[in-house]
């Protein structure tokens, strides 16, 4: 229970210090010296309550005086490559193209192994004909506006 507090300790920390500025650079050693805890511990509150598809780009450097380097707010580059996904999309996917993307999507970390799961079922279940191929890239496009829509206003839900 004790760690349970602490991490949630650290993480107002570290948010009030977002609060004040959008990107906020400290020292793991010296963040651990703080709060009393191990340096893995503070690489545990990072790993679990900053997450990327929560808005936080965490950057680490180990060793020299390390540091970690959080920023909240949307990661520009990963909008770009959704942006650019999308208009590399052509007019007509075929489900073997569709499997691509999606295994993409997945790796990428944009969506998670069930979400992919049912994109995959659902575009499977349109068939093989050219209308289905239209739609199943209409609905790829779709699925990768929504994706980028979600990172630009920090949504994770």
């Amino acid at each position: 229970m004790a760690s349970k507090n602490m991490s949630d300790i650290i993480e107002a920390y570290l948010k009030q210090l977002l609060k004040q500025d959008a990107l906020i650079e400290v020292q793991r050693i010296e963040l651990a010296r703080k709060f009393d805890v191990v340096p893995s511990q503070i690489n545990y509150v990072l790993r679990t309550r900053f997450k990327p598809e929560q808005g936080y780009l965490v950057t680490t450097k180990r060793g020299d005086g390390g540091y970690l380097k959080i920023q909240f707010g949307p990661d520009r580059q990963k909008i770009q490559d959704l942006v650019d996904k999308i208009h590399q999309l052509p007019d007509e996917l075929s489900w073997s193209e569709c499997q691509i993307r999606l295994r993409w999507l997945q790796q990428a970390g944009w969506v998670s192994k069930r979400e992919a799961h049912l994109l995959a079922t659902c575009l499977e279940a349109l068939g093989p004909d050219l209308l289905a191929e239209q739609q199943r890239a209409h609905l790829m496009r779709q699925t990768l506006k929504q994706l980028s829509f979600d990172l630009e206003r920090g949504d994770d839900e």
